[in-house]
């Protein structure tokens, strides 16, 4: 989604309250690069930080039932690995903390 936001120029959290969350079977997170004229998915990069935050809104949207760091190929050190996926789990925390206090008003 937020490949496909960039390079087709859309909102992507205003296309995510379109599209029924009810539906998402998991979050797929993933990095990538900007090329000459696209932005481009490659499962190879960092993930960005407007990824997690997508990530964040969509989980302060709906309980989301799973999320997916994909690395295809180049894979970082462990370390790295790991802040990526400690970054979702904060992300889909903060989503999630948003989402019950919304809740709870």
């Amino acid at each position: 989604l937020y490949a496909n936001s960039v390079n087709h120029r859309f909102d992507a959290a205003a296309y995510l309250d379109l599209i029924g969350l009810e539906r998402v079977a998991y979050c797929h997170i993933a990095g990538g690069m900007h090329g000459q004229d696209a932005y481009h998915d490659t499962h190879a990069h960092p993930t960005p930080p407007e990824v997690f935050a997508l990530l964040e809104y969509a989980a302060s949207r709906a309980d989301l039932p799973g999320y997916l760091l994909e690395r295809d190929g180049a894979y970082p050190p462990a370390e790295v690995m790991t802040r990526e996926l400690d970054e979702i789990k904060a992300s889909v925390g903060r989503g999630n903390a948003k989402r019950e206090a919304a809740r709870a008003r």
